[in-house]
């Protein structure tokens, strides 16, 4: 595959919305078949899903710049894809954290290409350690003694700091020692 096929009916729906329309609504309103996901990928998989994110998210990304010649900004969310009109300059379009990176992943058509069982599922796996990882962010901040706004150099020091300081080897608590290192591969996993 080397266009998308929906970008024209996503278009044109978008051109029809008079609010914000979910990512879940965008794909309802799709004619999708499992042709479009691959052989390899059947109905309901968690490959199929991944790809028909991938196709909308690519067919947005794709329309972001037309619509800005417009005067128009895709706002492009999950939860709330909306076009609306430029009230003020918008000259960059990553101004979000992450928007440069999301935009060129979406727009590289090997994240369709090469999607595999095999790939989704570690990306998958990877969220959930994340999302998991979120869930246990506060205490691992305190653990090391460091605000939520910390980089990664920060926690790399604070860990090397209290490491030594209650390293077993050097005469400290063994316990401590490991609410550190449990702490800092926590932290690691959301900043880095």
């Amino acid at each position: 595959m080397h266009s998308n096929p929906f970008l024209r009916s996503i278009n044109q729906t978008l051109r029809n919305q008079t609010g914000p329309i979910t990512e879940y609504d965008l794909l309802r309103s799709l004619k999708l078949n499992s042709a479009d996901m691959g052989e390899d990928a059947p109905c309901g998989s968690d490959l199929a899903l991944f790809r028909q994110h991938f196709l909308i998210m690519n067919a947005l990304y794709t329309l972001r710049p037309q619509f800005l010649k417009e005067g128009l900004y895709l706002s492009i969310s999950a939860l709330a894809i909306e076009l609306t009109p430029v009230t003020a300059p918008h000259n960059n379009l990553s101004d979000a954290p992450g928007e440069a990176e999301l935009t060129h992943y979406y727009l590289n058509w090997e994240g369709f290409s090469e999607s595999s069982h095999e790939s989704v599922t570690a990306l998958l796996n990877s969220f959930w350690q994340r999302y998991h990882s979120f869930e246990k962010r506060d205490s691992a901040l305190e653990t090391l003694g460091l605000s939520t706004h910390c980089s990664g150099d920060e926690i790399r020091k604070a860990f090397r700091t209290l490491a030594a300081r209650y390293h077993p080897d050097r005469g400290g608590d063994s316990e401590r020692c490991i609410q550190i290192r449990e702490a800092y591969e926590c932290l690691t996993c959301i900043y880095e």
